[in-house]
């Protein structure tokens, strides 16, 4: 884990080799330099410079005293997210701010990936369900569309059917949205013509 240490205004006072490494600036690069400058993205640093002002006057803040995640900032510019716990601590009657960072990509990437696994999984069981209490053709079309929209996540679902008719025409069967989406008017044909572009098209020719 980083440990960084701040004076009452805000600059490295402390970088150990944790830090050198997560952050990519060597000990002699980030001593002296303010924190909130050095280690987070500009659009952060006016909410976390304000938190600090408090901070210096009390030694108290919403972050201090907890654990919190938020997006750091590396040497090379790419942003990345960290887990950061802040202690106060007062010195020749000023607070300093000492905080232990841990770099979590790894870990939340790992969550995310469980976490679309188990969707999937949710999806495709809901689905066999589906299948085995339809009634008709079209009930199983429309409960699917529902299903991969609600359980799977899409923000839009739609069924089609591509007829073998002179116009290579493709039929809408069913569809779901989140709300707010409508279904597009417009028809559809898997001839390859100006009318017949969209990545629907293109997949069925």
């Amino acid at each position: 884990d980083a440990i960084i240490q701040a004076d009452h205004e805000g600059r490295i006072i402390y970088w150990n080799t944790a830090a050198e490494k997560i952050f990519g600036y060597p000990v002699q690069e980030a001593l002296g330099q303010p924190l909130h400058g050095l280690l987070l993205p500009a659009r952060f640093r006016a909410a976390a410079d304000k938190g600090f002002a408090h901070f210096e006057q009390t030694g108290t803040g919403p972050a201090v005293g907890k654990t919190t995640e938020l997006i750091a900032l590396r040497k090379d510019g790419t942003e990345f997210l960290v887990e950061l716990s802040i202690s106060a601590m007062q010195k020749d009657k000023t607070w300093h701010a000492i905080g232990i960072v841990r770099d979590i990509t790894e870990r939340k990437a790992a969550e995310m990936a469980l976490l679309r696994t188990n969707r999937a999984l949710k999806t495709l069981s809901e689905g066999n369900m589906a299948l085995v209490r339809a009634t008709s053709e079209q009930d199983l079309l429309n409960e699917l569309t529902r299903i991969l929209v609600q359980t799977g996540g899409y923000s839009f679902v739609q069924i089609s059917y591509a007829e073998h008719d002179a116009a290579k025409t493709i039929t809408p069967m069913a569809f779901s949205a989140v709300a707010g989406m409508q279904m597009p008017p417009r028809s559809l044909t898997s001839a390859d013509s100006a009318e017949g572009q969209l990545p629907i098209s293109s997949a069925i020719r």
